[in-house]
């Protein structure tokens, strides 16, 4: 079963909030700007974050995150979420 988390911001220097995406998917494997991911908003305000390599075997490597509100864009962070600086 996938948890989920609450999805972290930051705010550039020009006042835009920005929400940080986990730079790796969740069992740590892959980093997702490499491997591919997916980002998909659903209409309850969660955030799914899907690794693309995760997803041709049978590891669950989607991070499921509340979001707080909106944001201009979105950028990753390998410090932002739990088992994101893994590297198995």
């Amino acid at each position: 079963m996938v948890s989920m988390c609450t999805a972290q911001y930051r705010v550039d220097g020009l006042g835009a909030r920005i929400v940080l995406l986990p730079a790796r998917c969740v069992p740590g494997e892959h980093v997702l700007a490499a491997s591919g991911y997916t980002a998909t908003l659903t209409a309850e305000g969660v955030l799914c974050v899907a690794c693309s390599a995760c997803t041709t075997s049978d590891v669950d490597g989607r991070w499921l995150l509340a979001t707080t509100g909106e944001a201009s864009r979105a950028e990753f962070s390998a410090t932002a979420y739990p088992n994101t600086t893994s590297t198995r």
